[in-house]
């Protein structure tokens, strides 16, 4: 077997693998591990290519192995599970193969050597990776390593991802190696073993990415389901101590009848203004719409902020509770925190509902300052630890409109930031 091809090839598998590799964690001495790893396993891959027959069957466990070392520098270098540095060694070799088989493509047409004579190996090796190889590897870690690494997949996705992982390695590693050891090849044969070699490769690619798409859905999905169960029980709280303080409010106003003639007019009218605040202002025809309205009220009233609502709380009579309250509470609560730190003036939401035909329109108006980075249409979170994504608030509420067929439009000119949720109202409701 030729050693330095061997050694070539462990190499660039190497490079591969670490570009599935960069979004984990790295381990303590993180330089050190990588400068023992790297040496181990290409000065491993020299001796074996050095000593192993060089037979279909021995360069099959050789190959294998590579795979075996390249997972074990995930390991070794970065803290992550066994299955996912598996996973990353095979989407590594996914990568060199379909870089190897491009360059192979490349090469039934056009070689180096047929312009210059290139005696020395690794110049050669160098030069064909450089020119055909490293567009592959930088095209695939934008297309590919970006998006698919980062949070281990769980569950059914994490099973689904090692199998791929295993049948990546067979594709590469067996059937295709199996093919090649074929001297008696002619040049169509090349030409096919190499696109089908790239179509393999990029189908187990293309398959992890989806694997890794669908299980970010499935967990935004079990988060959000999360924060409607528990909105649903902040709502059943607020319908308590709404009950509970509005017993309390006319209790009061029963008592402080019998103080008429005892306190002056003017004292009898402070204290109504004082405890006027814990009665709900908004009468908007929905019982549920009131109590979220009016714990938004009192929270704004203690900020300081100017919070009006205009609208047919009826119209919204077709979402569920734990909906309504999402959908109402979160838009007010990105209103809240743009407005807060305003100057006085400036401190101020409007909101309105207003329902034609079967569509529903929930708009929010708020004063903001500074600059919004937006992408595609929302605008990204501003919390610590969601920096770059959406805020969970901003897609619960898309998610709610999406459920009723509807969408989430945002504005922001001139320091006025307008949200607007459009919903269709069900035939039935």
């Amino acid at each position: 077997m030729d050693a330095n091809y061997v050694m070539v090839v462990m190499a660039e598998m190497l490079i591969a693998t670490a570009l599935f590799s960069l979004s984990y964690p790295r381990r303590k001495l993180f330089v050190v591990r990588v400068n023992v790893s790297l040496g181990a396993s290409i000065g491993l891959a020299y001796v074996l290519g050095r000593f192993l027959p060089s037979t279909s069957i021995f360069r099959f466990l050789n190959f294998l192995l590579q795979y075996v070392l390249c997972s074990a520098c995930v390991l070794c270098c970065y803290k992550t599970s066994i299955i996912a540095a598996m996973l990353s060694g095979a989407l590594g070799y996914a990568t060199q193969h379909f870089a190897y088989n491009f360059s192979s493509f490349i090469g039934v047409w056009w070689s180096y050597n047929k312009v210059v004579t290139l005696p020395n190996y690794y110049l050669y090796t160098l030069l064909t990776d450089l020119t055909f190889k490293a567009p592959v590897y930088v095209g695939f870690y934008f297309a590919f390593a970006r998006p698919i690494t980062g949070v281990e997949m769980k569950g059914r996705h994490r099973v689904a991802a090692i199998i791929t992982a295993i049948l990546t390695v067979l594709v590469c590693v067996g059937i295709n190696r199996f093919a090649r050891d074929n001297a008696r090849r002619d040049t169509n044969t090349v030409i096919a073993e190499s696109l089908y070699a790239m179509v393999c490769c990029l189908a187990s690619l293309f398959i992890t990415l989806f694997l890794r798409k669908t299980h970010d859905l499935r967990m935004n999905e079990d988060v959000l389901r999360h924060l409607l169960a528990e909105e649903k029980h902040q709502l059943d709280v607020k319908k308590e101590n709404a009950e509970y303080v509005h017993l309390k409010y006319h209790d009061l106003q029963k008592r402080l009848q019998k103080f008429n003639g005892r306190l002056s007019q003017e004292e009898i009218g402070e204290i109504t203004e004082a405890i006027a605040i814990y009665d709900s202002p908004f009468k908007t025809g929905n019982k549920t719409l009131d109590v979220i309205l009016t714990s938004i009220h009192q929270y704004c009233i203690g900020k300081g902020i100017s919070m009006t609502f205009l609208g047919d709380g009826a119209s919204l009579g077709f979402l569920e509770e734990g909906e309504m309250y999402s959908l109402v509470e979160n838009a007010f609560d990105n209103a809240i925190e743009a407005v807060a730190n305003l100057p006085e003036e400036a401190r101020q939401i409007s909101a309105t509902l207003h329902r034609s035909g079967d569509l529903v329109s929930f708009n929010v108006v708020n004063f903001f300052e500074g600059s919004l980075a937006f992408d595609r249409g929302l605008p990204k979170t501003s919390h610590v630890g969601e920096q770059g994504f959406h805020g969970y608030g901003m897609v619960s509420m898309k998610h709610i409109a999406e459920k009723y067929q509807g969408g989430l439009s945002v504005n922001a000119e001139d320091n006025i930031f307008s949200l607007t949720v459009y919903l269709i109202c069900p035939t039935e409701a």
